[in-house]
């Protein structure tokens, strides 16, 4: 049997012996093509961006009226306020006798070297007895905070201690997270760790090194009274309901630092870069997403489409051969399918 095949109207012509010429139309299959808009002009798309500038905006001028005392730039803020942080630290560290802040940093850098992770820290402060504090709002649960933890106190650490230091010349340091989630599952408002002997627990190994988590969805009695109504109002208590002065005293701080027009801009400026980052980010994605889908859609179609006129090939071959297996037939209409000659 020698079969010829018309690329432009995909027709096979077959020719048996004894037989009259036998032409058969197979037409390929109608794929479902995406459809693309064409793109916008100049025009549309400066208004298009205007107008999602504009409602990214709205709604971060909602969202910054509705924060609380969890979002980590209105903590720095309020944190910041040394009468704040002292009394803050008197309630977590009741053992310690610190009578004033020396120095305080909001959102500081400890740079690292070059091949070593920088970190910022929500509060860095010191005390008139020369111990140092890194302050953490933790609104969102990681899974990592003990590593974190370690890493922050080494990096106090190499903070404090020049190139010719002696080790001796640490000052103790502290590393608290207030956690609005209880990290270790027990139910405590209140977590310590320090370094202690495995088999002597009473034996401490006096680094100078604690690392404290502070639940603010905790359940037992574990903590003062006044600690614990602060911790309550993290966890979303409103302060109305609350007696405590130190949480009126926070809660105020917190709705003067919302009317803080320059502090409103800062942030509303940082939500908006960080949002501009991610919608870029998005349309490099969908951009790549839309340039692979259409290849691989076109792509299968192809793939199905020739599978479709392969059989309904196979079985017009298969009708002029009987001696044909369907297998047989299959593979030589594939042949001809695929053939430079089709």
């Amino acid at each position: 049997m020698n079969a010829g095949f018309c690329r432009s109207c995909l027709s096979i012509t077959s020719v048996h012996s004894n037989e009259s010429h036998a032409r058969r139309l197979f037409h390929p299959q109608e794929f479902a093509a995406v459809r693309i808009s064409p793109a916008p002009s100049y025009k549309e798309e400066k208004f298009m961006e205007q107008s999602r500038t504009l409602t990214l905006y709205k709604q971060l001028e909602q969202q910054w009226e509705s924060l609380t005392i969890q979002n980590r730039y209105l903590f720095a803020k309020v944190m910041g306020d040394p009468d704040n942080c002292l009394h803050f630290l008197q309630l977590v560290l009741p053992d310690i006798h610190i009578s004033s802040i020396e120095s305080i940093r909001t959102e500081g850098t400890i740079e690292a070297g070059p091949d070593s992770k920088s970190v910022r820290l929500d509060i860095l402060c010191s005390s008139e007895n020369g111990n140092y504090y890194d302050i953490e709002m933790q609104a969102q649960d990681t899974g990592e905070l003990p590593k974190r933890s370690r890493y922050y106190s080494s990096m106090m650490d190499e903070m404090q201690l020049q190139h010719s230091g002696m080790y001796k010349e640490l000052a103790d340091s502290y590393v608290i997270f207030l956690c609005s989630f209880d990290p270790f599952k027990r139910g405590k408002y209140c977590y310590v760790f320090r370094s202690i002997c495995v088999d002597c627990p009473d034996l401490e190994l006096g680094d100078g090194q604690s690392r404290i988590f502070l639940n603010a969805a905790g359940r037992m009695d574990d903590v003062p009274p006044e600690l614990r109504a602060f911790l309550d109002y993290v966890g979303g208590k409103p302060a109305g309901r609350s007696d405590d002065s130190y949480v009126q005293q926070i809660d105020r701080a917190v709705r003067r630092a919302k009317k803080n027009a320059v502090w409103r801009k800062q942030y509303m400026d940082w939500e908006m870069e960080k949002k501009e980052i991610e919608w870029m980010a998005l349309k490099k994605g969908r951009a790549e997403g839309e340039a692979k889908g259409k290849a691989e859609g076109e792509a299968k179609g192809k793939a199905e489409g020739l599978a479709e006129n392969t059989k309904a090939l196979a079985a017009y071959l298969k009708s002029l051969d009987d001696s044909l297996t369907m297998e047989q037939a299959m593979r030589k209409a594939s042949e001809i399918l695929q053939s430079k000659d089709v």
